[in-house]
């Protein structure tokens, strides 16, 4: 059963294999790289392991991937010395934004002025002096889906009685009139929509309610920059920026999730290429999206940091930067890149859309 020469593609719940795995794969048969398709749950799994060229367990936000990926990736990697994408120093913080604030705080990058409080007497202690507005988020979720701006004490109150209370708060369904969830509902039946398209096979189950933790027993509040009408998303993968501006969303503070996205590279200020560059130097990150905004005086900050992203928006980029700010044209896949790095193939070919979109 031992597929020495074999990289292995783990598939997602019962053998689930999104498009974003999907591509892995197609760039493998066309390169003629043979690959092995696993799962945790199968009998031979550590023997597939065993002296594979290399393991990836590309997951995302639903909590069961990430408690998978949490428990098999340790020991693909440590135990078994296989190299794995995400290795420990890209995943470690992933839909995490205390331990990202930690990680680039403590190393003095311009993450946004954040506000962490462990127990409920020292955010109330805080919240009464605070400078309003301020944003509150939880440490999980995308697209602007867990974050709200907060413009009065009696409303951030309630948010602090909510996370320190028994319940918690629900990933994507903070009580608060601002959040995104609820508007959606306002607007159209969301959940409704949900159940109607997993009766119909158009999503999974899962994709209905993907968190199935509650978050509570601490809180974040960060520093509300004004006047920002987009924000900077830059993707490293090794020595390749891949740059674009979202706009935010109409009458709205927030970007990410909005699906306007601006690729014209006149916006894009190139510090934050440098600045994204430094910071995936010095962790050794395999690949990092970084959102950055800015502030009255146009300097830019770091809002979060993410290993994943949505990979069609990367590939619709014209180019990417590299480390002396050169610019290379084309039109690359993160897939296609990763797999460059990972296994020492800098000949890879990348497949064309027919391929790679499954057309």
């Amino acid at each position: 059963m031992n597929n020495c020469s074999n990289v292995l593609i783990h598939s997602v719940a019962a053998n689930r294999y999104p498009e974003r795995l999907r591509r892995y794969k197609r760039i493998l048969e066309y390169n003629g790289i043979p690959y092995q398709p696993v799962d945790i749950s199968e009998q031979f799994f550590w023997e597939h392991v065993k002296g594979a060229r290399a393991y990836l367990h590309h997951y995302v936000h639903r909590e069961t991937e990430k408690q998978v990926a949490e428990a098999v990736l340790p020991v693909v990697e440590n135990v078994y010395g296989v190299p794995v994408f995400p290795d420990y120093p890209t995943r470690w913080h992933y839909d995490d934004k205390i331990r990202q604030f930690y990680l680039l705080k403590g190393k003095g990058y311009p993450f946004i002025d954040s506000w962490i409080f462990w127990d409920k007497e020292s955010s109330m202690k805080w919240i009464r002096n605070a400078e309003l507005p301020v944003v509150f988020k939880l440490k999980a979720g995308a697209g602007s889906t867990n974050v709200v701006l907060v413009h009065t004490r009696q409303q951030a109150i309630r948010l602090i009685d909510r996370m320190f209370g028994s319940a918690g708060v629900e990933s994507e369904y903070i009580p608060d009139s601002g959040s995104l969830s609820r508007l959606r509902n306002r607007a159209g039946l969301y959940k409704l929509r949900q159940w109607i398209a997993c009766h119909r096979g158009n999503i999974h189950y899962q994709d209905i309610r993907p968190y199935w933790q509650r978050q509570r027993d601490y809180v974040i509040f960060q520093r509300f920059l004004p006047g920002n009408k987009f924000d900077t998303r830059v993707s490293v993968i090794g020595n390749r920026a891949f740059a674009f501006r979202r706009w935010n969303r109409s009458g709205d503070f927030r970007a990410s999730g909005s699906g306007q996205v601006d690729y014209d590279r006149k916006g894009i200020d190139l510090r934050c290429i440098s600045l994204a560059f430094e910071i995936s130097d010095s962790f050794g990150f395999q690949s990092m999206a970084y959102d950055f905004l800015f502030d009255s005086d146009g300097s830019p900050y770091i809002g979060e940091i993410s290993y994943t992203y949505v990979d069609e928006l990367v590939y619709g980029c014209p180019g990417f930067y590299d480390r002396k700010l050169s610019w290379h044209e084309g039109h690359y896949w993160p897939q296609f890149c990763i797999l460059q790095d990972l296994l020492g193939e800098p000949e890879l070919r990348q497949p064309g859309n027919a391929i790679m979109v499954g057309t």
